[in-house]
């Protein structure tokens, strides 16, 4: 998966509604990974 930097945000979780919880954990590594990489939070 990527996502362009520019289109990065936060919402609310309550509006993702049924959509929560579908990442699987290394999924979410992933994305942890990208974002510490991208942020420039190592």
């Amino acid at each position: 998966m990527r996502m362009p930097v520019e289109q990065l945000g936060a919402i609310d979780a309550q509006r993702l509604g049924a959509l929560v919880g579908h990442l699987t954990h290394e999924e979410m590594w992933s994305i942890d990974e990208a974002l510490v990489a991208v942020l420039g939070l190592a």
